[in-house]
């Protein structure tokens, strides 16, 4: 359904960021609607950055695709 979509594509939105902040250097806390994390330091961290790939074919999951990843796959 409809809710579920937009509920998914906000996890997925998230988890994006929380990725990015985990794989920064130092500590990384997140407070957002689907992911709380407290001043976490994952490790071990990756030696260089790591793409992020989304693919769709829906307007708003490819307008989330040229928000935050690094590729686009288009379905």
């Amino acid at each position: 359904d409809a809710y579920g979509r937009v509920v998914r594509l906000g996890r997925l939105s998230e988890a994006i960021d929380v990725l990015h902040g985990l794989w920064g250097a130092g500590k990384f806390g997140f407070s957002g609607e689907h992911y709380q994390i407290a001043e976490h330091d994952a490790q071990p961290k990756p030696i260089g950055k790591v793409p992020v790939m989304i693919g769709g074919g829906g307007q708003k999951i490819l307008t989330l695709a040229c928000q935050k990843a690094d590729i686009v796959g288009v379905k």
